[in-house]
């Protein structure tokens, strides 16, 4: 069977996660706060007031190599 015959795999995952809707919001919503839970090490800094607030909204993030995204 070549590739273009296989089906597509479908993978999910689920997790649990023991706190409100409101506490994981404040963490998404503040970029300050993302290199602490985000696991990816190549965050390095997102600087203080750049909270998300809107569909659109855009911050800064300073990773450890230097670059800004």
């Amino acid at each position: 069977m070549t590739n273009e015959q296989r089906p597509p795999r479908i993978v999910s995952v689920t997790s649990e996660i023991a706190a409100s809707a409101a506490r994981i919001f404040e963490l998404i919503a503040d970029p300050a706060l993302q290199p602490l839970w985000d696991g990816n090490d190549n965050l390095g800094h997102a600087a203080e007031g750049q909270r998300v607030r809107a569909v659109g909204d855009a911050f800064t993030m300073r990773l450890t190599t230097g670059s800004i995204r």
